[in-house]
């Protein structure tokens, strides 16, 4: 995908910078698709484990939970 990008626009500077960030933006989404998958199926375990009291925990953890978007370098 990148590199065809790169190949249609002649392998120029806009070429190659438009080709890397599109692959970033889509390995971005596919790592928060699969970030939320695995909340899903940690919530769904909580909530047939521990009923109420549990979901209430991982409500509080929501709060100190990072922005998927922001990276730490």
């Amino acid at each position: 995908m990148t590199y065809e990008w790169m190949e249609r626009g002649n392998m120029s500077d806009d070429s190659v910078a438009e080709g890397l960030h599109h692959a970033s933006r889509y390995l971005r989404s596919q790592w928060n698709s699969e970030i939320a998958a695995r909340a899903s199926k940690r919530l769904a375990a909580i909530h047939a484990q521990g009923g109420p009291a549990a979901t209430e925990q991982s409500r509080s953890n929501q709060a100190t939970t990072r922005d998927p978007r922001t990276a730490e370098l």
